[in-house]
């Protein structure tokens, strides 16, 4: 639809039409149209609640104070519709998901120890919850099966513009490939290799969460721009309600991060927490 400039059509008159809210006379011998031209609204204006809340901001209209009031639990021909953290902190409906800890990733992090240390309380709360708890980690292929995507997105990583340059970082059983060891995973817990950003794309996850009857996924890790965004979109695609614990998720790039939280937040899918919110909610399940 084109937008028109009421200044241009001054002397036709079709700015004086619509300010008197009727519709403009034809040509002449025309009849006349007196019909009142319905005024549009202003458009609603968006707002972003803030950044660390527990609730999901697309299903709440007092943005002001929906992080400290318990919302009541919705419901739709039976269904439960969860909206706040506390909704969906069951041990029977919540997985936890460790993203991509490895030893490889977190040492190139600036802060990585304060990341660490809340991914840490993250997870012991979980495991003190009963939760499942999944990791998973990057894995690079040798070059000889690397294909035209991973020579892209490795020549990106390491900033060269030569393929024959390239240096498979994340291979197995390799130094960096690690889960750090402050974050081991325990016998009753699965670990995940993937080769793609999501961590669902090429994995089990999926068939684990849903053969379970896991509902809902918290997620921690490195890095939020990069892989944590694609797993939280995933995620809800898949009607698995993303739980994005934003404390404990580094980045690499601050500005790139709050950009990713701001858009999970705008859509609306996910459940934006932090670590302090998280634990308490788990220790009151």
């Amino acid at each position: 639809m084109c937008n028109m400039h009421i200044g241009e059509s001054r002397d036709s008159g079709f700015a004086r039409s619509l300010s008197s809210g009727r519709a403009p006379r034809g040509p002449v011998g025309a009849p006349r149209n007196d019909v009142p031209i319905l005024k549009r609204r202003a458009p609603p204006e968006f707002r972003l609640i803030p950044l660390l809340t527990s609730v999901n901001a697309a299903q709440v209209s007092r943005y002001e104070s929906i992080a400290t009031e318990r919302m009541v639990m919705k419901h739709a021909f039976g269904i439960a519709v969860p909206q706040a953290l506390e909704d969906i902190c069951d041990r029977s409906k919540l997985a936890l998901v460790v993203y991509d800890m490895q030893a490889g990733i977190v040492s190139q992090l600036k802060g990585a120890e304060a990341v660490t240390a809340r991914v840490a309380r993250v997870l012991e709360a979980s495991r003190n919850a009963g939760l499942r708890v999944f990791f998973t980690r990057h894995m690079s292929l040798p070059k000889e099966l690397m294909g035209a995507f991973q020579y892209r997105m490795a020549m990106a990583w390491q900033r060269i513009d030569d393929p024959a340059k390239v240096e498979p970082w994340f291979l197995r059983d390799s130094p960096g490939f690690a889960i750090v060891p402050e974050l081991a995973p325990r016998p009753s817990e699965a670990v995940f290799d993937k080769l793609a950003m999501s961590a669902f794309e090429g994995t089990p996850l999926a068939f684990a969460l849903r053969d379970c009857g896991i509902t809902a996924v918290a997620i921690a890790g490195i890095a939020m721009e990069i892989g944590i965004e694609p797993t939280a979109r995933h995620a809800a695609d898949l009607g698995i309600i993303p739980v994005v614990v934003t404390d404990a998720c580094g980045a690499g790039h601050a500005d790139a991060a709050q950009r990713s939280c701001e858009a999970l937040q705008f859509a609306g899918d996910a459940i934006m927490t932090d670590t302090e919110t998280f634990c308490a909610a788990l220790a009151k399940a």
